[in-house]
């Protein structure tokens, strides 16, 4: 390492791949465990009875059982050899790498208090450590620190589920304040809007902008506090349900092709169903087409509320970016020229800590000038000539700009905050969105009181009890790893410099040969926006589509497949990747473009319809010499030509079978 660059040395915070540092945490982690033993002894003072006592430790059936518990854990250690060595910079797979160090102790820790962070009864230490992450997200993205709000759920199936969630519910507002109004006799121009004109207009923050005004009023006939709650419960969608008729139509979702599974789940578990998803075909970087959003949403507006438009932060095949500055352009031409609007929400489950890499030392969001000196500064991403190159692309700097101006945001702790599962996460631009979803129960947290404190999370979440140490862990991860460009922003821009490496290593790769005038050649897709690498093997001069996947497929299972063959280990695993395949179903003709360049009609992609592809993630910061002495994408390259080379006889048997 050079030890003239500034910012957080993260090669301290990580066991390391050899286990370099295990000392240090080997220390931590028995004094986790000591500390917790002095807390229990500590609060048994006064007892006068050793629940265990030295008798029953000296009983042949405790000596058996410890026996046991010995034997259990043994074979569980060698059980557990079976898992894919994600410590290594040798993993370039999926979404997995090693985890920090802290954190882990961290959730050690507080797992000795089983702690439950659904509601502070349960959680007095941990519940206050979520509460602060939520805060640290706030900042993260750059929402008002007054009015944002965000918690740590199970993973980014979850927050995705609770955006939408509120979205949903959030929609029907306008329509239970008119309720609301009639009812109580209130004149207020809510009442003189249709139903369907009401889902249509109000954006998020407008919605919650109306909901004061109209309350305020109701507040002015002499209703209370609680009797306002009590008549809003009763009209909401949350009492009356999908059957309310205000409810039958609540609009449509959109969402680029490359979306993940969990929002299709979403949309089903949510009662609106798959035929409310509209789904965006994506260009040629894989990001959503903006032009065809645009045309899609004004023409839907014109039949449907538009509930949502969601945009990826990290999509999950290719760490693609999503322009949500456009998004946000959209919606407010839609407002301006239509009066209507939607909810929008950014899955950022992946690419979510990234907007570290934008943010100085203060926390503030730079300038693309300031943000170069700084990546000069630490020396991350663009210093190796010939492999590496500048970053990001005008798109992608503005698309994490405009983060601050979404309503909802998912991002995991568990993928780029190096934190162990499990560790989601959701934020609101707008705490007062959680009152669309709320729901008290008296025996873990009831309906605060005016003036309490803001510190509860149970009511307000999808979940009920979560673990309070993945709190723990989030938070400690936090501490010592700012969320900032010095250090969450040092780390992650490591591996966003080792995939540019890698795929402009890949680009330049010459052909192997296997056979006289047969050659293979590899093809990355698309230069990254994040850290993940997408490429095909080709025969050179083969215009057959399903051969080029039997490659791909055949190198991907017998070189860089991540089980182990018969009588293998996988400590026998030289380079371990992950695998996907690109369908019309899914990506519709975007993967056309890339199979022209690379020398396929669009007859034959008619045909297969299919592209299989091999993925890298690159999760590691150690791919590249500037940490270590190997680099590990030139060794790459290297083996993948040489294991191509011995398997060529059953590779040319492959090229010369029949065409597919």
């Amino acid at each position: 390492m050079n030890e003239n660059e500034s910012g957080v040395n993260f090669e301290a915070y990580f066991l390391g791949p050899n286990g370099e540092n295990v000392d240090f945490y080997e220390e931590l982690l028995s004094e986790a465990l000591k500390n917790h033993v002095q807390w229990r002894q500590a609060f048994s003072l006064g007892d006068t009875v050793d629940c265990i006592s030295e008798n029953d430790k000296a009983k042949e059936s405790f000596k058996r059982a410890l026996k046991r518990i010995k034997s259990a854990l043994y074979v569980l250690q060698e059980k557990l050899k079976k898992n894919q060595p994600f410590f290594s910079p040798r993993y370039i797979g999926h979404m997995n790498w090693e985890v920090m160090a802290a954190p882990l102790i961290a959730f050690f820790s507080a797992a000795l208090y089983n702690p439950n962070n659904v509601a502070k009864a349960g959680s007095t230490g941990t519940a206050e450590l979520e509460l602060e992450v939520g805060k640290d997200f706030v900042k993260l993205f750059g929402f008002d620190e007054e009015r944002g709000w965000g918690h740590i759920c199970g993973g980014g199936s979850i927050a995705n589920m609770e955006a939408l969630w509120i979205a949903r519910n959030m929609k029907v507002i306008p329509l239970v304040l008119k309720e609301m109004a009639v009812a109580k006799g209130v004149e207020h121009p809510v009442i003189d809007f249709t139903d369907e004109e009401l889902l249509r207009r109000y954006s998020p923050v407008e919605i919650l902008e109306l909901k004061a005004n109209v309350l305020r009023e109701l507040e002015n006939t002499g209703m209370t506090g609680k009797e306002i709650d009590e008549l809003f419960d009763e009209k909401s969608l949350q009492a009356r349900g999908l059957t309310w008729p205000g409810a039958a139509n609540l609009g449509v979702v959109f969402l680029p092709e490359t979306k993940h599974y969990s929002l299709k789940k979403s949309l089903d578990l949510l009662g609106l169903g798959w035929q409310a998803a509209r789904y965006v075909p994506v260009d040629e970087h894989y990001r959503m087409d903006m032009t065809i959003l645009e045309e899609m949403v004004f023409e839907a507006a014109e039949k449907h509320p538009v509930l949502a438009v969601i945009g990826i932060i990290g999509s999950t095949e290719e760490s693609s970016v999503d322009e949500i500055h456009k998004i946000i352009d959209i919606r407010n031409r839609l407002q301006k020229e239509k009066n209507m609007s939607f909810h929008i929400h950014v899955d950022a489950a992946y690419g979510g800590y990234v907007r570290s890499i934008f943010l100085d030392e203060a926390g503030n969001f730079m300038n693309e000038k300031r943000l170069g000196d700084k990546l000069k500064l630490y020396g991350i991403i663009g210093d190796k000539e010939g492999k590496s190159s500048l970053w990001p692309q005008e798109e992608v700097y503005d698309a994490f700009k405009a983060m601050d101006q979404a309503d909802t945001v998912t991002l995991d702790p568990h993928k780029l905050g190096y934190v162990l599962y499990p560790a989601g996460g959701i934020v609101m631009r707008d705490k007062r969105m959680r009152e669309a979803i709320q729901t008290f129960a008296p025996y873990v947290f009831s309906r605060p009181e005016p003036g309490q404190p803001d510190e509860l999370i149970g009511a307000y979440i999808l979940e009920g009890s979560k673990p309070g140490a993945a709190a723990a862990a989030v938070w400690t991860a936090h501490r010592i790893m700012p969320l900032n460009i010095s250090g969450y922003g040092k780390l992650i821009g490591e591996t966003i410099d080792g995939a540019l490496t890698l795929w402009h290593g890949l680009q330049d790769a010459p052909a192997v040969s296997i056979g006289e005038g047969v050659e293979i050649k590899v093809h990355p897709l698309i230069k990254p926006d994040i850290n993940i690498v997408n490429y095909v093997f080709k025969f050179k001069g083969s215009s057959d589509l399903k051969k080029m996947n039997d490659l791909t497929a055949y190198i991907a299972e017998k070189i860089l497949g991540y089980l182990p063959g018969p009588g293998e280990l996988m400590l026998d695993k030289k380079y371990i990747v992950s695998t996907t395949d690109f369908r019309y179903d899914e990506y519709k003709d975007s993967p056309l473009q890339f199979l022209k360049k690379i020398g396929f009609s669009p007859e034959e992609w008619e045909r297969v319809h299919e592209v299989k592809i091999i993925r890298s993630v690159i999760m590691s910061p150690y791919l590249t010499t500037d940490y270590v002495e190997e680099n590990y994408v030139d060794k790459y390259i290297e083996y993948l030509a040489e294991e191509i080379e011995k398997r060529a006889v059953d590779l040319l048997s492959l090229y010369l079978s029949k065409e597919s």
